[in-house]
């Protein structure tokens, strides 16, 4: 058997590799927002239901397993990356100010100093907790220390920050608490995605926000900020929100790739998906071009009154996808 400490020994550093992420802060980030727009997919079925007055044991019924499981990581890694977020300010001033050092005197030299710490000195940190990192940030800012565009956005967010922290505690420590659809949609619609769409303006974090969006869709529609716009109003939609979610996860999971190597493999799969969506076995009424990723492979179908079930779902919300274009 292969001993334990070889195997957690047997990794590698990110910034050692010349990778265009130095952590995993665009990972934590992607996942919150690729779970995040899944959440309409796995409830796809009760989104009419949703938009009217249901008992709260129906309510509870239709947020099913699959849902829980994306609710839960749009939560924990969005406070992850936040968390990372404030740690990387902290550590560009001196990585005390990340970490709680040990008690040897080689270690707290060496952090002094910025020097390399081995990796028996580096398992002596004690990494501080979340609400210290933001507390710290918040508390050098007021004393007038430059931290950048990026310690201003934290400093106008704690409160709400705060209270996300408390909520990822009680998902992640507890273990029993999930937000409703509603509550997680506004959630991120008045709060995470805006905040999202501030770091786009500051460097270096724009560079790690762009590396956790999805590919541009087709018809030029920003989910994200569609999303945003319609908490700005008094009136929200579930089924714009539902809808808008769909186009997102839709572009998460498109296989065709962006890049200068790209158009060989992409032109595989768009040949495959075009002679999918024409062949007979489809009985669409139609074929057009699809607007998250430009293919011809959007099939309409007739919403006639003999379609039950997932075929009504289905011509409804294919022909708003395209009337949305």
């Amino acid at each position: 058997m292969i001993s334990i400490d070889k195997i957690v020994k047997d990794g590698f550093f990110l910034e050692d590799k010349g990778r265009p992420i130095k952590h995993v802060a665009a990972l934590s980030l992607r996942t919150s927002l690729k779970a995040y727009m899944a959440t309409y997919s796995t409830m796809r079925l009760y989104v009419s239901q949703l938009q009217g007055d249901i008992t709260p044991e129906v309510m509870d019924m239709v947020h099913n397993l699959e849902y829980c499981e994306n609710a839960v990581e749009t939560i924990i890694h969005f406070q992850h990356f936040v968390e990372l977020i404030c740690k990387d300010i902290l550590s560009d001033i001196h990585p005390l100010l990340a970490d709680e050092a040990s008690r040897s005197a080689v270690v707290i030299y060496k952090l002094l100093n910025k020097q390399p710490l081995n990796e028996q000195e580096d398992s002596q940190i004690r990494l501080i907790e979340f609400t210290d990192a933001l507390e710290r940030v918040v508390e050098l800012r007021c004393e007038g220390v430059a931290l950048g565009q990026a310690a201003q956005v934290l400093a106008g967010a704690v409160p709400w920050l705060q209270r996300v922290n408390k909520l990822r505690n009680r998902t992640w420590h507890r273990g029993r608490f999930i937000l409703h659809c509603g509550a997680l949609d506004a959630l991120m619609g008045c709060y995470v995605l805006p905040f999202i769409e501030n770091l786009l303006a500051i460097q270096p974090y724009d560079s790690i926000v762009r590396r956790a969006q999805h590919k541009a869709l087709h018809c030029g529609i920003n989910p994200s900020g569609e999303i945003i716009k319609r908490y700005q109003t008094t009136s929200v939609d579930v089924g714009e929100i539902a809808f808008l979610k769909e186009m997102g996860r839709a572009a998460y999971e498109s296989p065709l790739q962006t890049g200068r190597y790209a158009e060989h493999f992409n032109a595989q799969h768009r040949d495959r998906a075009e002679r999918l969506a024409y062949s007979e076995e489809t009985n669409a009424a139609d074929i057009r071009t699809c607007p998250v990723c430009g293919v011809d492979t959007l099939r309409l179908f007739d919403d006639e009154d003999e379609l039950t079930g997932d075929d009504v779902q289905t011509a409804k919300h294919v022909r708003y996808t395209y009337a949305a274009k």
